[in-house]
């Protein structure tokens, strides 16, 4: 037997499967957020500087700086990324739960 990628049964079901992967990835992405804390705690446990932290991920200290202050809330993919290899550890451990960083804020 073979399906028609027209077939309005397949193609529903198509759709409704993308559908749902996006939802859970969007719903993903709001319930974490970068955490300038962990960033700080992690750069304390390891001994790292800003200026060391800069020259090692190939970042601004400027840059770095802005990130810890919390005046840049949303770093890229490819940020987080270095950051994380130069701590040794992976992307989601520079990232909190939204109740986390609201609860931190309050």
């Amino acid at each position: 037997m073979c399906f028609s990628p027209y077939d309005p049964k397949v193609k529903g079901v198509a759709l409704d499967l993308l559908t749902k992967r996006m939802l859970a990835f969007s719903q993903m992405r709001v319930k974490h957020r970068f955490s300038p804390r962990m960033m700080q705690k992690l750069m304390a446990d390891r001994g790292l500087t800003q200026a060391e932290l800069a020259r090692v991920t190939g970042l601004s200290s400027g840059h770095i700086a802005m990130l810890l202050s919390g005046a840049r809330t949303r770093p890229s993919a490819a940020t987080l990324l270095k950051i994380a290899r130069a701590l040794g550890v992976g992307v989601e451990d520079l990232m909190e739960e939204e109740s986390d960083v609201l609860a931190s804020r309050g």
